[in-house]
């Protein structure tokens, strides 16, 4: 009885883990889908001139553009992500705020300027994932481990 308390203590503990590091995965994927939108937005503004809604509707669906979709279309800023701060979505509100407003010229130079801050906000997610991922992976392996050998 006392093995099967300790093999699912230390299966439930290595799932925690698995879902602390789930965090910093889904935080990269979203500014990946930010970073990959910006460029798009930009190359559709420069040489096609089509409409913003147009530009969301033929996009991908992922994360970032359910979100940006929602904003645009639907005047609809619930931002339930968990894995943001509120400076990464301050960030975020400011970006949607100010794309699809002026003129050709004016929205290429704030996406110009914006993709400096859009590729750190990237790298510096790449490099959390990088950091916490196993961290979170290999302490919650051990906590188990620990757990195993108290109940054996």
């Amino acid at each position: 009885m006392n093995i099967f308390i300790g093999i699912i203590l230390f299966i439930c503990c290595i799932l925690f883990g698995y879902i602390k590091a789930d965090k910093y995965i889904k935080k990269r994927k979203y500014y990946f889908d930010f970073y990959t939108f910006n460029k798009i937005l930009k190359s559709e503004i420069e040489f096609t001139q089509n409409t913003l809604t147009t530009i969301i509707k033929n996009h991908e669906k992922n994360d970032f553009i359910n979100t940006f979709e929602n904003f645009i279309l639907y005047e609809n800023f619930s931002f339930n992500k968990n894995y943001l701060t509120e400076e990464d979505i301050s960030f975020l509100k400011n970006y949607l705020s100010v794309i699809g407003k002026g003129d050709r010229y004016s929205q290429i130079q704030f996406i110009d300027k914006i993709s400096l801050q859009i590729d750190n906000n990237y790298s510096v997610a790449q490099s959390e994932e990088k950091k916490y991922k196993t961290l979170y992976v290999k302490i919650s392996f051990l906590v188990g481990l620990m757990l195993f050998i108290l109940f054996l």
